[in-house]
This record gives structure tokens, sequence and C-alpha cells, in this order.
């Protein structure tokens, strides 16, 4: 069975996630981590603060993903 490619868009997961695993400007920190600071964390391949995923500011990606987080319809305000 061939595999079909699918020509659909990046989502803003994914985003969010390329761009944690492949930023330069996260090279110190993902050093850091290595190194064993005790606030940062590699796992797989993710760099993670407190247990946190690092979202980068860059291509507006926090604007983004609060947007997706407070404008779906199941959790807005009837007004």
């Amino acid at each position: 069975m061939e595999r079909e490619i699918l020509d659909e868009p990046i989502g803003l997961i994914d985003c969010i996630l390329i761009a944690n695993r492949t930023a330069e400007s996260l090279k110190a920190l993902r050093d850091q981590a290595m190194e064993g600071n005790p606030d940062l964390e590699m796992e797989d391949g993710l760099l993670l603060y407190q247990e946190r995923l690092i979202v980068l500011d860059v291509d507006n990606l926090r604007m983004e993903l609060i947007r997706e987080a407070y404008c779906q319809v199941s959790i807005a305000h009837p007004s």
C-alpha cells in the first residue's frame, strides 16, 4: 500500500514544537539543561523550564497560542 502525502499546512502546535527544537536562541539553555541545571530539562528533544514547554516569542507563536486557548467557542462567554 502506497503512503499518501498530505499537503496540509503545519498547525500551531507543530510550529511551537519545531521552534522549540530548532531555535538557535535556545542553544545556551539547552547546554545548561544538559549540564544539569535543575530548572531546565530536555525531553524528547524539547526544552522545558520547570517541567513546562518553552514557547518562543517568534512569529507571534505566543499570541497565537493565547488566541487559540481563549477564542474557543466552548469557553466563550455568551453576551
